[in-house]
């Protein structure tokens, strides 16, 4: 499997689901209107992503899905946000 860093966020900003674009603070918003809690997902596994070095289909099974290991990624992600709290 070949290693290649991840653009930059942006690239991510282009994706109509991500937090990076119009979706993500409309979401947040309604999670504030709704008192309820809202973890941004998109840019900690983006975060993780950058880092790792691996391309972000390696991560997923389809455009939106994660696949195994992406998955893996997720429960990290809701396990240190409940941890927080």
């Amino acid at each position: 499997m070949v290693r290649v860093v991840e653009p930059a966020a942006g690239a991510l900003a282009v994706e109509p689901c991500s937090g990076y674009a119009e979706y993500g603070p409309k979401l947040k918003a309604l999670a504030d209107e709704l008192h309820c809690g809202f973890v941004d997902v998109t840019r900690s596994w983006a975060d993780y992503i950058r880092q790792s070095g691996w391309r972000t289909d390696d991560f997923k099974r389809d455009a939106v899905h994660a696949n195994s290991r992406g998955e893996q990624i997720l429960g990290r992600i809701l396990t240190a946000w409940f941890a927080a709290e």
